[in-house]
C-alpha cells in the first residue's frame, strides 16, 4: 500500500428510506504495531470546518475516530457491543453499535471492509446499517 490512499466509504441506513451516503477523499496511509491508520479530512455540505478522520484496522476490530465538528470513537467488533459519546453542535448522544458482520479483506494495493451494524441509545434502536470502506493506493 501507498502511502497516498483514496478513502471510498458508501454506507446505507436501512428502513423505509434506504438512505445512502457516500463519500470520497484523499488520505494518508500507516501500517504501525500491526494495525493499519488511515487519515483523510471530510467536508459536510452546510457545515462549517473538515471533520478529521482516522480509521483503525486491528486484527479483530475497526475504528472510527472522528475529531471537529463531530467528535466520536465508534468501534466495531463482531458479535460485540461497544458504546461511543457521539459529540455534535446540537449535543451529545449516548449510543450502542453492535456489529452482526464484518469483513476485511487486503491485498498490496488496497483494504476492503465491509461492516453491518445496528445503532441503538437507550436500548432502543436507532437504524440498521451497511458500510463499506475501500482503501486503494493513489
Amino acid at each position: 500500500m501507498t502511502k497516498e490512499v483514496v478513502v471510498t466509504i458508501e454506507g446505507l441506513q436501512l428502513g423505509e428510506n434506504n438512505d445512502r451516503i457516500a463519500t470520497k477523499a484523499n488520505g494518508l496511509y500507516q501500517f504501525q504495531n500491526e494495525k493499519h491508520y488511515i487519515r483523510y479530512d471530510e467536508t459536510i455540505e452546510g457545515v462549517e470546518g473538515a471533520i478529521k478522520n482516522i480509521i483503525k484496522i486491528a486484527p479483530d476490530e475497526v475504528s472510527i475516530i472522528k475529531k471537529g465538528t463531530a467528535n466520536t470513537t465508534m468501534t466495531f467488533q463482531l458479535g460485540e457491543v461497544t458504546s461511543t459519546n457521539y459529540h455534535t453542535p446540537y449535543g451529545t448522544l449516548l449510543l450502542q453499535i453492535k456489529t452482526t458482520q464484518m469483513r476485511v479483506e487486503e491485498d498490496a494495493d488496497q483494504i476492503d471492509i465491509q461492516l453491518e451494524y445496528t445503532i441503538a441509545s437507550d436500548e432502543s434502536i436507532i437504524s440498521e446499517n451497511r458500510t463499506s470502506i475501500k482503501i486503494q493506493s493513489k
